[in-house]
C-alpha cells in the first residue's frame, strides 16, 4: 500500500469556530465610554447634592436669628 500519486490531501486540524461577540477594540471603547458616562453622571449628581447642601445652609442661616432669640428668651 503506497500513497496516491501526489500525496494525500491536507488534513484540516484547526478549530473552525465562528466569530462571536465584539472585538477587543470595540469592548475597550465600550468600557471607556461607560466609564466616561459614569464619571459625568457622578459629577452631575455631586453638583446637585452641593446645591441642595447650600440651600440647607442658607435656610439654617436664615433661621439662626429666630433660634437665637428663642434661646435668649429662656
Amino acid at each position: 500500500d503506497m500513497p496516491p500519486p501526489g500525496g494525500y490531501g491536507p488534513i484540516d486540524y484547526k478549530r473552525n469556530l465562528p466569530r462571536r461577540g465584539l472585538s477587543g477594540y470595540s469592548m475597550l471603547a465600550l468600557g471607556i465610554g461607560t466609564l466616561i458616562y459614569g464619571h459625568w453622571s457622578m459629577m452631575k449628581w455631586n453638583r446637585e447634592r452641593r446645591r441642595l447642601q447650600i440651600e440647607d445652609f442658607e435656610a439654617r442661616i436664615a433661621l439662626l436669628p429666630l433660634l437665637q432669640a428663642e434661646t435668649d428668651r429662656r
